[in-house]
């Protein structure tokens, strides 16, 4: 999973793997972490309302993190939390807020923090996603049934 790098790839992936509609709520949420990972890397603007202001400069950075994607594959989940506090010493009342988390400081150190981040970030996007979800579908099933000549 970690080669595709475009969106519409990683749709036509999970469709390969999971035959559905291309409505992403029929998906489980393993698929749907990697849309929203994916969609994400690629329109990094969103990420000013998915995270705190504090962690700005490392986005990219606390997305893999979130995601445990690369170097961050092992990772417990716990440093995610460890990472919020730790830019939060230099920043302010909004240390813990974002437009997608809300205040999630009473969650912090909670058995499963990291999944709730994913599940906060997920319903944050998700009638965007949802959207161009179906349309990157819709568009790799065209351009199959074209190549296959089944219009």
């Amino acid at each position: 999973m970690q080669n595709i790098n475009d969106f519409n790839d990683v749709v036509e992936w999970v469709g390969v793997y999971n035959l559905w509609s291309g409505d992403l709520l029929e998906l489980e949420d393993e698929f749907k972490d990697q849309l929203c990972y994916q969609w994400l890397r690629l329109n990094p603007e969103w990420l000013d309302d998915i995270f705190p202001h504090t962690v700005s400069r490392d986005f990219g950075i606390v997305l893999d993190l979130t995601y445990r994607v690369g170097i961050f594959a092992d990772c417990d989940g716990d440093e995610l939390a460890t990472l919020f506090k730790l830019y939060a010493i230099v920043g302010d009342d909004q240390s813990y807020w974002s437009e997608a988390l809300e205040d999630f400081r009473p969650y912090l150190d909670k058995k499963g923090f990291v999944e709730g981040v994913k599940e906060q970030i997920y319903l944050y996007l998700e009638t965007r996603l949802r959207e161009e979800v179906q349309e990157a579908f819709d568009c790799n099933l065209l351009s199959a049934s074209a190549g296959a000549n089944l219009h």
